[in-house]
């Protein structure tokens, strides 16, 4: 739901930098989500490969903005319907006892992440 709104306002202004993101994400979620989830949640969206960085602009007189888009093609992607941090971390939704049976066993924990981003 959250994954699908973010997905929506980066759609409807083609390109939106975070902070406008959370501020148009408040009018549309049930529930109010601080800045720093809003940011950690587009953070796993470009790491999963859904969105990409495109530039920046110039901004305040110390920071500028960066500005992120929905790659192409991805816009009606299956992994919208899910929780960002879900999908990147797929071991959370195993729950701690199966967690630990498989790094027990030596069985592979799979990642959510982009090839570009997957780690070595």
């Amino acid at each position: 739901m959250i994954a699908e709104a973010i997905r929506d306002i980066l759609i409807e202004n083609n390109q939106c930098w975070p902070d406008e993101v959370y501020r148009q994400l408040a009018g549309r979620l049930p529930r109010k989500r601080s800045y720093l989830t809003v940011i950690r949640l587009m953070k796993a969206l470009v790491e999963i490969g859904l969105i990409e960085f495109v530039g920046s602009e110039p901004g305040t007189e110390l920071l500028d903005r960066s500005l992120y888009r929905v790659k192409p093609g991805y816009e009606d992607d299956p992994r919208w319907k899910e929780y960002p941090l879900h999908v990147l971390y797929p071991s959370t939704r195993l729950g701690s006892i199966e967690y630990k049976a498989r790094r027990l066993a030596g069985i592979p924990i799979p990642t959510g992440r982009a090839p570009e981003y997957a780690k070595d």
